[in-house]
């Protein structure tokens, strides 16, 4: 008995050739032939050795190996069995019309086997690894002009971020959840200038408020004799002395305002259109960016890191503030009453939106801290910090506040009524 493979009519088939004698002719010999379909080869998939497909950065399985190509070893209980005629073939009657002369591949002695290894459940959960292992696998990695064959990028913010986004992801390699990371800390670094500048003119506002106020007072004051234009003027120069400009804030602003934006609706585009590679986001705890948060973060863990984030930012922020008017920090508690309703707003917000808020939150907390560093201040000329800042009121007394200004208000209304 001999097994190998034919190609026969371009089909390649496992034959096993069997001898047997008939009584009437001892010398001449025949061979039943019979065709077993051997287990197909499953080659490694191309893409599984592409390094952009592969997660460097967080927890990630190794990689299945693929099946063995060798033939299957086929037991005799699985011959079919043929009756009639055809049994018993010759091998040289063995054609096919139009078909090429058969070539063997590969030939070697089959013996009988007592068992079959490969039952038909291990072939069944082969082909189930497979298609597992494939499509883990089948989203290619982004090219150079992927997302603008998308409609994504365009010259305004939105599209830059997202061109940004693309360039830092080919470029370094990195997988989505940490390109999204480092794009939202490119920005913030971006703007990192203005906002220096915006902090020296707030600094330097608080730092020089006596001379300010003066200067204010002159020029609000009932002095018929005194030209409105030439006080405008003086405290112009003022500002000018003290190296204040009312406008820069609101250059902070203009600035600032644009690339926030452009951050959260570009990351938030990408996530909904969605952008097939943002489903594998190299970071096992948060592996699909493109889920909603209430679904991929059922413990709230990012709304509520953000929640704790923006507190920080809080707190940093009225250390800046101005210790003569603690009144303008109970605004800092009518945004606290907003954490409860932010929270589940953010629930609803895909995870890579939510990545990049943490990261922003973060990036302007760490800033905030290196900005109250007095060499840092010295070294960018910034003036220092109040000696006793002011210090955050709480719910209560905030409560307190509004009530009593409320009051006063109602009573000055009612005075202006009665002058009438």
């Amino acid at each position: 008995m001999m097994g190998g493979y034919l190609r026969i009519a371009g089909r390649l088939n496992y034959v096993t050739l069997y001898p047997t004698r008939h009584a009437p002719y001892p010398s001449i010999r025949h061979f039943s032939v019979v065709f077993q379909h051997p287990k197909p080869h499953i080659p490694q998939p191309y893409l599984a050795t592409i390094r952009n497909s592969r997660s460097f950065w967080g927890f990630s399985s190794p990689s299945r190996k693929p099946p063995s190509s060798q033939p299957p070893n086929i037991s005799t209980d699985e011959r079919p069995v043929i009756d009639g005629p055809q049994a018993s073939v010759p091998v040289e009657d063995v054609s096919v019309a139009g078909a090429a002369a058969p070539e063997t591949i590969w030939t070697d002695t089959v013996e009988p086997l007592t068992s079959n290894p490969i039952s038909e459940s291990s072939v069944n959960a082969l082909q189930d690894l497979t298609v597992d292992t494939i499509t883990q696998v089948t989203i290619p990695p982004l090219h150079y002009g992927s997302l603008a064959d998308l409609g994504l990028i365009g010259w305004h913010p939105v599209g830059l971020v997202r061109w940004s986004l693309e360039a830092i992801q080919i470029t370094t390699g990195m997988p989505w959840f940490w390109t999204i990371v480092a794009g939202t800390a490119f920005w913030r670094m971006v703007v990192l200038p203005v906002i220096i500048s915006s902090s020296r003119n707030a600094a330097r506002t608080i730092f020089y408020a006596p001379q300010i106020e003066a200067a204010q007072r002159r020029l609000a004051a009932p002095d018929k004799t005194a030209d409105p234009h030439q006080l405008r003027i003086e405290l112009a120069i003022a500002y000018k002395k003290l190296g204040i400009n009312p406008l820069v804030s609101l250059f902070a602003a203009f600035v600032q305002l644009p690339v926030a934006i452009g951050v959260f609706l570009g990351i938030k585009g990408m996530c909904e259109l969605p952008v097939e590679q943002l489903k594998n986001s190299g970071f096992d705890f948060l592996p699909d960016l493109t889920a909603l948060t209430s679904v991929a973060d059922p413990y709230w863990i990012l709304p509520l890191m953000a929640m704790v984030g923006m507190n920080m930012q809080m707190k940093l922020s009225a250390r800046e503030g101005d210790p003569t008017k603690p009144e303008r920090l109970h605004i800092l508690n009518a945004f606290r009453l907003t954490f409860p309703f932010g929270a589940i707003f953010m629930s609803h917000l895909p995870v890579g939106v939510m990545v990049s808020v943490v990261t922003g939150i973060a990036m302007s907390s760490l800033t905030s801290v290196v900005l109250h560093r007095a060499v840092v201040r010295r070294i960018l000329n910034i003036p220092p910090l109040p000696a006793k800042p002011p210090k955050i009121p709480t719910l209560m007394e905030s409560r307190a506040a509004f009530y009593k200004y409320m009051k006063e208000q109602r009573e000055a209304t009612y005075a202006q009524r009665r002058d009438r």
